[in-house]
């Protein structure tokens, strides 16, 4: 039996990455695509039986591509599940107009994605993989991935545990990470908030900074907007997107004096905005202030929410725990028909 195909195309390549694996592993052929361009390429040139898109990616939205399809009668049948970390009414609504099903980016993701495939692909799963290493996931990888998509959970007691610890956090347990290449400067604002009893750890390219904000969620992060492998205003969105690092505040502090930026940082849910070079004393009392902010907010700030975040050693999957909203069903499908019989946040 041919094995169906799937594209998916979203700019978050540790994203596509594991979805990749998921759905290699239930039998599709995957193509990939990190922008809305080449995912249309790709869907043209292969009709793929079943399209997952970002709602925000490089060269056009997954939304607008979603229109597209929707316009053109070779492609307007092939189902399309739109992930994104917005949930706001007219990202749901251009969904339901164009019969796309929604589904929110969070730790869960992928038990949401599930039943989908399978209500348009019911014989998929028992359609085994090429057996070789671009298609088979090793067991060790397979571990790796169901620690981030099975195990990003919490239970009650957990929960209640770390909000009992977060009532009053140790004051030497404050940290703030800064994601900067300046090196230096990160050093020296090392020695300042050791100074106020406050750790600073560095990160010196995007995606590392928004991978340690996800794997040990800091009390605050200080953003740069120009560094490798990742530019400030791409991070504050990926950052505000997932639902472990979403509120976690970002005080922006860059070398760049331009006020479109600052809007545009502002926008994408930056807390404080500075430009280089700025006093240690306001920088100071913007981190008080956000932190206060977020204390206030019933946000868990020091060391259960890191505890939350950090991987349980003990569990038999190393588990990561997070915190987030119910499980409640954000997947909908076309005719504004919940999915909640076969789904269990953005």
């Amino acid at each position: 039996m041919a094995r169906p195909t799937i594209v998916i195309a979203d700019d978050d390549q540790d994203l596509v990455e594991l979805l990749t694996l998921r759905c290699r592993q239930f039998g599709f052929v995957v193509e990939s695509a990190g922008d809305a361009l080449t995912a249309l390429l790709k869907i043209q040139r292969t009709r793929p039986s079943i399209v997952i898109l970002d709602v925000n990616m490089p060269s056009g939205g997954g939304l607008n591509l979603r229109e597209m399809m929707a316009d053109n009668p070779d492609l307007v049948k092939i189902p399309v599940i739109i992930i994104t970390g917005a949930t706001d009414c007219e990202t749901i609504r251009r969904c339901h107009n164009t019969c796309a099903y929604y589904v929110a980016k969070c730790p869960d993701i992928w038990p949401r994605i599930e039943p989908l495939l399978r209500e348009f692909c019911p014989d998929v799963s028992s359609i085994s993989p090429e057996d070789d290493d671009s298609s088979v996931a090793s067991a060790e990888a397979m571990m790796s991935l169901d620690s981030v998509f099975a195990a990003l959970s919490w239970d009650a007691a957990f929960l209640e545990k770390a909000k009992l610890d977060a009532e009053n956090p140790p004051s030497d347990d404050s940290w703030v990470l800064c994601i900067d290449d300046d090196a230096e400067y990160a050093a020296s604002l090392r020695m300042r908030f050791k100074q106020r009893g406050v750790h600073l750890v560095n990160a010196t390219a995007g995606m590392s900074g928004y991978r340690q904000a996800f794997t040990s969620p800091a009390d605050a992060i200080l953003l740069d907007v120009n560094m490798p492998d990742g530019s400030g205003d791409y991070i504050l969105r990926r950052l505000k997107e997932n639902e472990i690092t979403r509120d976690i505040p970002v005080i922006v502090v860059t070398g760049e004096r331009s006020k479109p930026l600052e809007r545009k940082m502002y926008n994408l849910g930056a807390a404080e905005y500075f430009t280089k070079p700025v006093e240690w004393e306001r920088l100071w009392q913007a981190y008080t202030r956000v932190r206060a902010t977020r204390a206030s907010q019933g946000g868990l700030i020091g060391p259960s929410r890191r505890a939350m975040a950090a991987v349980d050693s003990s569990s038999p999957q190393g588990a990561m725990r997070s915190v987030g909203p119910s499980q409640a069903s954000t997947a909908t499908s076309p005719g504004f028909r919940s999915s909640t019989s076969a789904i269990s946040t953005s």
